[in-house]
C-alpha cells in the first residue's frame, strides 16, 4: 500500500474504484476468508460480492499441524 500511495500521491497512478465478485465462494477454506478479510480493511479495497448456488453450508475445515499438537479449526 506505501507503493500505491506513493505512485498515487506523485501523480504516476491513478486510483479507480472496482467491484470484486466472487463465484462459487462456498469452495474457499479459511485462509482465503482471512486473505479476502485483511485486504477489505484497505482503504484502497474494492466492493466485493461473493456469490453462491448453495443455501447453508460450512467453511472448509483446516486443520495446522504444530510441534507440539494438532489443532483443529472449525468454522461455519
Amino acid at each position: 500500500n506505501k507503493v500505491v500511495n506513493k505512485y498515487i500521491d506523485q501523480g504516476v497512478a491513478e486510483l479507480v474504484p472496482g467491484v470484486l465478485f466472487v463465484d462459487e465462494v462456498h469452495m474457499l477454506d479459511i485462509e482465503c476468508f482471512t486473505y479476502l478479510h485483511r485486504a477489505l480493511e484497505s482503504p484502497l479495497a474494492p466492493i466485493v460480492i461473493f456469490a453462491t448456488n448453495r443455501g447453508r453450508c460450512l467453511i472448509r475445515i483446516h486443520v495446522a499441524q504444530t510441534a507440539f499438537k494438532l489443532r483443529r479449526v472449525y468454522t461455519s
